[in-house]
């Protein structure tokens, strides 16, 4: 039998008009329709967690027996320092987010990042925590931003133009954000600096920073990148950290973790490693770990040798016209220290290299006694290597500053 030409248009229509229904109900099933304000509002309440940060940069600083009134946001001395650095590190949307919010518009996307329960006011933040309830953060006192813990781009990551940026990365990382306001040129980036603790108080964190039990007393602490809740009241709940739905509190947060940090005893200016019973003040290793789920990322970190700076008393630096100062540190020249190693160690540092037949170290262009690495009692410093006293006003043990890199 042959249908009339009418007849075949009619049927054809019907067809695709039924095909078209249907994705239509299927693209309903799985996402609102643009418009429908209320489904959409609860369909951000149903999006996963939305952020993925990756560092490739991590320092020690080891200095202790700074007054905390003497430190603060924007101190060229820090205890960690952790930041994306290189092209293919920072912050990125999920690709689960991504997969989840596929035909929703950019600007829907943008404010989904802001009304969802589960990623708004989320604040990129560094701390230390204890391993075992990750909630409870390890600070010295009332904790103070940029001392004992950062905010890390100073804005949370639903900030309009933050979050404007993510979107249109499409899943790539981002490390360095543009704009105006608190957006503007600011790299993922974060430090922490501890105050009044001293050297025996510092020497038992990084044993339980290591997971090492001290003296009968094991509270193994870890170095966090993660998101702050949220919280109103951020003075009184300012560590409390997102987790996800359904986690027991403190077991489980969204994040990066860096545990079982290695610490070994540094080397003298001459080459030497010191005796065994100087402190371990060189960070030589870690491990890098999700929050969430508590499994080894595959990040592998090194702790180059040459990035080991032994931290010079800029008094005592070797002045030609001043023989009573005994120490060589001669600068490097300017191009031949590496961006990495700049962002680290901003321009109130000076730097050497290993150059000139000397080790790595760095002094601080401008010091005094608030702002120096050694308290004021300290007479003498063992810069070469042997026996030094972690504690002493004479023969006094180093600091340093270790820089490890993922590879």
């Amino acid at each position: 039998m042959r249908l009339n030409p009418k007849t075949s248009q009619k049927i054809v229509g019907f067809f695709a008009l039924l095909i078209v229904s249907s994705l239509l109900l299927f693209q309903n099933c799985d996402q609102p329709l643009p418009g429908n304000e209320d489904h959409l509002n609860s369909f951000f309440q149903t999006l996963p967690f939305a952020y993925d940060a990756q560092i490739d940069t991590l320092a020690y600083m080891s200095c202790d027996g700074l007054q905390s009134s003497h430190i603060g946001d924007g101190s060229p001395i820090f205890t960690f320092y952790a930041g994306a650095l290189r092209p293919g590190s920072g912050v990125r949307l999920t690709t689960e987010f991504l997969h989840e919010t596929r035909y929703l518009e950019i600007e829907d996307k943008i404010r989904s990042l802001r009304q969802s329960s589960l990623n708004g006011d989320a604040q990129a933040q560094l701390w230390v925590r204890t391993a075992a309830q990750l909630q409870t953060a390890y600070t010295p006192r009332s904790p103070r931003v940029g001392v004992d813990f950062d905010n890390i781009l100073n804005a949370p990551l639903d900030h309009p133009e933050l979050a404007a940026q993510l979107v249109e990365q499409r899943g790539q990382r981002l490390n360095l954000f543009q704009g105006s306001g608190p957006a503007e040129h600011l790299r993922f980036e974060g430090r922490i600096r501890w105050g009044d603790i001293g050297s025996e108080s510092r020497e038992k964190l990084r044993r339980n920073l290591g997971g090492v039990d001290f003296g009968g007393f094991f509270t193994p602490k870890v170095l966090t990148l993660n998101y702050h809740a949220g919280i109103d009241d951020v003075t009184a709940k300012t560590s409390e950290s997102r987790l996800p739905n359904g986690a027991f509190p403190g077991q489980s947060i969204y994040g990066v973790g860096f545990r079982n940090m290695r610490f070994i005893r540094g080397r003298g200016l001459s080459g030497n490693q010191y005796a065994v019973a100087a402190p371990s003040r060189v960070l030589d290793g870690l491990v890098e770990f999700n929050l969430d789920t508590g499994q080894p990322t595959g990040g592998n970190w090194v702790c180059p040798a040459e990035l080991r700076f032994m931290i010079v008393r800029a008094s005592d630096i070797l002045n030609p016209h001043e023989d009573q100062h005994l120490v060589s540190c001669p600068k490097s020249f300017e191009h031949e220290i590496s961006s990495r190693v700049r962002a680290v160690l901003p321009n109130n540092w000076e730097i050497n290299l290993g150059t000139s037949g000397v080790r790595p170290c760095v002094y601080l262009k401008q010091e005094s006694e608030n702002l120096s690495c050694y308290p004021s009692r300290i007479q003498t410093i063992n810069y070469a290597s042997g026996e030094c006293d972690p504690n002493g006003n004479t023969n006094a043990c180093p600091h340093f500053v270790s820089i490890c890199l993922r590879q």
